[in-house]
């Protein structure tokens, strides 16, 4: 991380866990689009799928459900199987990606009573 003055600069490699509170709020400050969409997962040049359930996104990333555990690291590919977005606004598309390589930020069990899931956030990798 870097300092400019009295602003925290993010850099995205760095883990999360380390950044200070100040900044950690910026972070939290950046915006979420709330969704519900069905992707597929897979681990990077792997042949096995996975189906998941996108929750929310920004610029930098997405979070998703699903019943697979990544670690944390773990480059994945994914995409959208239905991408329906003509009654949507464009503002909230922004951010959004039908398909993308990613990079797993953390990866937590949560609660469920029907069968196990793993709440997971990763970060974009950057278009070239």
């Amino acid at each position: 991380m870097m300092t400019y003055g009295n602003t925290a600069w993010f850099d995205s490699r760095l883990d999360v866990s380390l950044i200070n509170q100040n900044t950690r709020q910026k972070v939290r400050d950046y915006v979420q689009h709330k969704c519900s969409i069905s992707i597929i997962c897979s681990r990077f040049n792997k042949v096995e799928n996975f189906y998941a359930r996108m929750v929310s996104y920004n610029k930098k990333g997405m979070t998703f459900e699903s019943s697979q555990h990544y670690k944390k690291g773990t480059n994945i590919f994914f995409r959208i199987q239905n991408c329906v977005i003509e009654n949507t606004d464009p503002e909230l598309c922004e951010g959004l990606r039908t398909a993308s390589l990613a990079e797993v930020v953390c990866c937590e069990k949560i609660k469920n009573q029907e069968e196990i899931l793993y709440k997971t956030s990763v970060k974009y990798h950057e278009y070239y």
